[in-house]
């Protein structure tokens, strides 16, 4: 696989774990996860190492949001995000205010809650 392509997907996974991609970097990355299942597991393999890093208090906050285990949060938090991203109910503008930690994130938090 070209570094190119893998590049876009770990941009994406990026925005997942707080980086910035542009929009056009997002909506091709999405574009690939969509019609790949082996490019799906890819960002969410890439989540969940990202996203692993995050403290225990972090952990324990985010399992009482999602109502899930904090030995399974980072999982089902990446398998939720990327099915939302893949699904484009996850836009980038949310994503970029998630990453920005303003306004309206409630679109979010019914993501990773699986509503």
């Amino acid at each position: 696989m070209s570094k190119r392509v893998m590049g876009a997907v770990f941009l994406a996974a990026g925005l997942l774990s707080g980086c910035a991609p542009s929009e056009g970097e997002w909506n091709t990355a999405r574009a690939m996860v969509q019609g790949s299942p082996a490019m799906h597991r890819e960002m969410v393999a890439q989540c969940i190492a990202t996203s692993d890093r995050a403290s225990p208090a972090a952990r324990q906050q985010w399992a009482k949001i999602m109502n899930v285990s904090t030995a399974k949060v980072t999982r089902i938090w990446c398998t939720r995000a990327v099915r939302a991203f893949a699904d484009g109910r996850l836009t980038y503008e949310q994503a970029r205010r998630m990453r920005l930690q303003s306004g309206d994130r409630s679109e979010f938090i019914k993501i990773i809650q699986g509503r």
